[in-house]
């Protein structure tokens, strides 16, 4: 069995630390010499890109690995991408899917409906439980709204980085699918890119959120 893997390195997102990219099975007599020909594409590189909605590949360093399995590479070679690098994720007057988070933790993916639609919650509701965007540009926000729902009354908080912007009750709905919008003014409206982060408290539901400007 000759394996061949991918990965890539000082990625900006969370990339495993192998991708098996393609394999061959060979049957070799001692001595016996044999040259496999793989064929890498673009598509082994690519990744989901949660605030681009698509696969993308991005521009830097990789490396192709080639070996036995995953324990056992005998030989590795450097590739380089070219492009452009990837602009931050833009929430400013655009709903924003709570479940493209960047990262979370203790937060579980629920139903926004009995048949449709996803939604994040705390695993549990007795803990707090934070998602994290990262590099969002907040530049012109002075308001976000919340899609929300809950049996009891719960709090989000969004942050940009270690400033809290905004800080909103949400109250009781009537039933994890009874979804109503929260909203508040940010309390120091920031400017540029930073990582946000969402702290759900209670038993709160989150559909997605939008940050509003001035325009």
């Amino acid at each position: 069995m000759v394996q061949l893997y991918v990965r890539a390195l000082n990625a900006r997102y969370e990339a495993p630390r192998l991708r098996l990219a393609d394999f061959r099975k060979v049957a070799l007599s001692p001595g016996d010499r044999l040259d496999l020909t793989f064929r890498l594409s673009a598509e082994h590189l690519a990744y989901w890109d949660v605030a681009g909605g698509a696969f993308t590949v991005d521009p830097g360093d990789y490396e192709v690995l080639v070996g036995r399995s995953a324990g056992d590479i005998t030989l590795t070679a450097p590739i380089t991408v070219n492009g452009p690098v990837p602009g931050p994720r833009i929430v400013v007057d655009r709903r924003t899917p709570a479940v493209d988070f960047d990262d979370h933790t203790a937060i579980t993916l629920v139903d926004a409906t009995r048949t449709t639609g996803d939604a994040v919650a705390p695993a549990k509701h007795e803990q707090p439980a934070t998602l994290l965007f990262r590099s969002v540009e907040l530049s012109g926000a002075v308001r976000v709204e919340a899609e929300v729902a809950g049996v009891c009354p719960g709090k989000l908080e969004f942050l940009a980085g270690d400033r809290l912007l905004a800080e909103m009750s949400v109250p009781v709905t009537g039933s994890r699918y009874a979804w109503m919008t929260v909203a508040g003014d940010l309390t120091a409206p920031p400017d540029g890119v930073h990582d946000l982060q969402v702290n759900l408290r209670g038993d709160v539901r989150l559909a997605a959120f939008r940050f509003g400007s001035t325009a």
